[in-house]
């Protein structure tokens, strides 16, 4: 279980200067990180052509180098997040939760020691209300995924549930692309990196304890 958790952490470690890595690369990882989506593996694929256009020519294909892939997995999920600024509320954005959360993550991987749980996922509960809304337009725009119950495949859970952050943001959060761990979004909004985002906007109140 640890294994890619460490290899994870090292990788990363392990890079001097302006080395770049090239952990996020080959045809599972490509899998992943388009989240099963068709245009998302096309918008991916493209990506990578217009950045290695030599890939495709008259004598056949040539593998794209994977420091390109994952330079493109990196650069296409911040792209990405960064869209997500334009929806939410005057309070927060869809950007401001998935940006906590992806941060929360990376620093149990990367500031943490390494233990034995992997978290991945974020669970709610009723008292996450506040952030409802944020929530259900996270998912219709593809940044969470919901963990369903298997007799009702497409239904969204009603104000709690368990939701796997898309494996797009994985290369930019420098995140295992599985689904791990749940961990609470009350302790994910209430870690230290959280309050201080938050407290910058003046939202940190929204997940006080009670």
């Amino acid at each position: 279980k640890l294994t890619g958790t460490l290899l994870l952490k090292d990788s990363f470690q392990n890079l001097k200067g302006n080395q770049k890595s090239d952990l996020y690369s080959g045809r599972e990882i490509f899998i992943r990180c388009s989240d099963g989506n068709p245009r998302r593996a096309f918008s991916l694929l493209n990506n990578m052509l217009l950045e290695y256009p030599q890939a495709i020519n008259e004598s056949g294909f040539r593998p794209i180098p994977r420091k390109i892939q994952n330079m493109v997995y990196e650069r296409d999920g911040k792209v990405y997040l960064n869209r997500l600024k334009h929806t939410g509320n005057k309070l927060l954005s869809v950007y401001d939760i998935i940006n906590v959360i992806g941060n929360v993550f990376h620093l149990r991987i990367h500031g943490d020691k390494v233990g034995t749980d992997f978290y991945g996922s974020v669970e709610l509960s009723e008292s996450d209300a506040a952030v409802w809304d944020l929530i259900v337009s996270a998912v219709g725009l593809g940044a969470l995924f919901p963990i369903t119950n298997s007799a009702h495949p497409d239904e969204l859970p009603i104000k709690s549930g368990i939701f796997i952050l898309s494996y797009t943001f994985a290369a930019c959060f420098q995140l295992l692309p599985r689904k791990g761990k749940p961990l609470p979004l009350r302790s994910i909004m209430n870690d230290k990196y959280a309050r201080s985002m938050l407290e910058k906007n003046s939202q940190s109140g929204l997940f006080d304890e009670t």
